[in-house]
């Protein structure tokens, strides 16, 4: 069975500098490897560099089509990378309510960590999972029309274009814009306050709630909570 060969310790400080996120990882476990908490779900944690690798691909991906729906190019390639992110995000979400995760964090003080992650999750239950449509269920939004049947591409700081032929690009966006996608939901109701909603991602209506993803900002944001609730599980 193969096993981590582990570089070099490195500080926490030196760790906390490193760009790539899956070689801060791997000095992140090396910096942990003698924890208890670390050696007993050593195994599990190993999934957490493939996913977060995944995230960096599909993020990477998305950048490079997003630049190329500033020069008028359809974007519909930059909307299927953003699926293949939440995926990938969903998959990080469900590890960190695991069974085995929550005998050293329980599920609400993880969902206090990673704020960002869980207000973009409902998109992954009920979209990219195909969920809402394979299983319908009382807090789907379905008031909307076919909008509720996918991620829709809107634009911060659009421009609308004047080719109504290319209903793939109906807007022409100037180079300090990024693409976002719109996704209605009933599924965060903040009844009890307990979740307050996320700024700039979610948006409470008195039918629906809307929520928006936009790579290029919640990207880096995703990336610290991540981090950030690995390292309290790895200090358990």
């Amino acid at each position: 069975m193969l096993e981590f060969r582990f570089p070099p310790k490195l500080s926490l400080k030196r760790i906390a500098r490193i760009k790539n996120p899956s070689k801060k990882l791997f000095h992140l476990f090396s910096y942990y490897s003698e924890s208890e908490a670390y050696n007993t779900n050593k195994n599990n944690l190993g999934g957490f560099i493939d996913m977060i690798e995944g995230l960096e691909y599909h993020f990477k991906r998305h950048c490079m089509f997003e630049k190329k729906a500033r020069l008028n190019k359809p974007y519909n390639k930059a909307k299927h990378e953003a699926v293949s992110y939440i995926n990938r995000m969903g998959q990080i979400y469900k590890a960190f309510i695991s069974p085995w995760f929550r005998n050293y964090i329980n599920q609400e003080n993880a969902q206090n960590i990673i704020p960002t992650i869980c207000a973009l999750e409902p998109i992954r239950n009920k979209f990219t999972a195909h969920r809402q449509q394979d299983d319908p269920r009382n807090d789907d939004c379905d008031s909307l029309g076919i909008q509720h049947f996918g991620l829709i591409p809107s634009i911060v700081g659009k421009i609308q274009s004047s080719d109504k032929s290319n209903l793939l690009t109906p807007y022409v966006i100037d180079p300090k814009s990024n693409l976002s996608y719109d996704f209605p939901t009933k599924q965060r109701l903040f009844k009890d306050k307990k979740y307050p909603a996320v700024e700039g991602i979610e948006y409470i209506g008195k039918n629906n709630n809307v929520i928006i993803f936009t790579p290029t900002i919640n990207h880096p944001v995703i990336l610290k909570e991540i981090f950030l609730l690995l390292e309290k599980f790895l200090l358990s």
